[in-house]
């Protein structure tokens, strides 16, 4: 069986009615941020200049593997532009929750019974 790939002009960006998502040799990665789960991750690449892009991986971890791709996506400019506000939007109707500090046993100085000590002279 023999597959065939038709390319757009920007090479190594496939053509929309491709599924496949390769890495273009320019891409630059601009970030990769920790998953709320332990051992996942997403990472986000960049293709500046016209007919630029954004990629997102999806990453998970495996004692054996590594860190691999799960899913890829490519979303070109205008599709960027038009979900950014979206999710900005999003974003403010999930207000942060505040995260108690955790107590860290070991550098506490004093019992948790003790008075507080007032400086004299």
């Amino acid at each position: 069986m023999r597959l065939m790939l038709r390319m757009s002009r920007n090479k190594g960006f496939p053509m929309r009615g491709c599924q496949c998502v390769f890495p273009n040799e320019s891409e630059q990665e601009w970030v990769t941020v920790q998953g709320t789960e332990p051992g996942t991750a997403l990472r986000v690449y960049l293709q500046a200049g016209p007919g630029g892009y954004v990629r997102l991986q999806q990453l998970a971890h495996d004692p054996g593997l590594g860190w691999y791709v799960q899913k890829s996506m490519v979303l070109e400019r205008e599709v960027l532009e038009s979900l950014l506000p979206q999710l900005r939007r999003g974003l403010c109707l999930m207000p942060k929750q505040q995260k108690q500090p955790d107590p860290v046993p070991f550098m506490r100085l004093v019992p948790r019974d003790a008075e507080p000590a007032t400086r004299t002279g």
